[in-house]
């Protein structure tokens, strides 16, 4: 899942959700690079262009990229 929050009035709506097999791999590098990106192609882009953007993760996000 992911969500944006617009600074102090953060409404924190969901902007992308993966649904993924039962046998999957759980906090995978691949899963959270999709997300990034499937979740930054929702934002406007007068927002994308020229901006700086955090993003933030539970701790699956450190994980590994294999490079497979």
């Amino acid at each position: 899942m992911g969500f944006v929050d617009h600074g102090r009035g953060g409404s924190g709506e969901p902007v992308v959700g993966l649904l993924r097999p039962g046998n999957a791999g759980s906090s995978t590098a691949a899963d959270h690079i999709e997300a990034t990106r499937l979740a930054l192609a929702q934002l406007p882009k007068r927002l994308r262009r020229g901006r700086q953007t955090l993003i933030r993760t539970d701790s699956g996000g450190g994980t590994a990229h294999s490079g497979s």
